[in-house]
């Protein structure tokens, strides 16, 4: 047997550098509608415009790139995050949009300090009732928000 020189792991940066893996993440945020469809093979969805734009921001991104709606990047924390301004791109069924990359937490950050706190909405239909009991299901089943 031959036994040939160990060579150092790469790096995830090193990975992408040099074009072995290529991840892109896109993030939006928004209302969107969830829940279980499917009889035979029931399956968890996530539907509405907030997860369509969301794939558009991953397919628009650069590899080794975290790509961030103006919605998304107006609901992160003020300080917490990095952010380089990639400007106004053509997005498939919404026109031009304004995006940036993220690119890390923000410098002086003590590991406490990285708290982050989701906000749960209220139920709404489209006429601002908070009242969710009035919703009707839609053609893939999904009645929950």
């Amino acid at each position: 047997t031959c036994v040939g020189p160990i060579k150092k792991p790469l790096s995830m940066d090193e990975v992408v550098s040099k074009g072995m893996i290529n991840v892109r993440i896109g993030l939006n945020s928004g209302r969107l509608r969830a829940g279980v469809v499917g009889l035979e093979c029931p399956r968890y969805k996530l539907v509405g415009d907030t997860v369509n734009t969301a794939s558009r921001m991953e397919s628009t991104c650069l590899p080794g790139k975290v790509q961030v709606s103006k919605s998304t990047r107006e609901r992160l924390a003020s300080g917490m995050f990095l952010f380089e301004d990639r400007g106004k791109i053509a997005v498939k069924g919404k026109g031009m949009m304004s995006t940036s990359f993220l690119t890390g937490y923000a410098d002086g950050l003590g590991m406490h300090e990285r708290e982050v706190y989701i906000e749960h909405g209220t139920c709404e239909d489209d006429d601002g009732d908070e009242d969710a009991s009035n919703m009707t299901p839609t053609d893939t089943g999904v009645s929950s928000c």
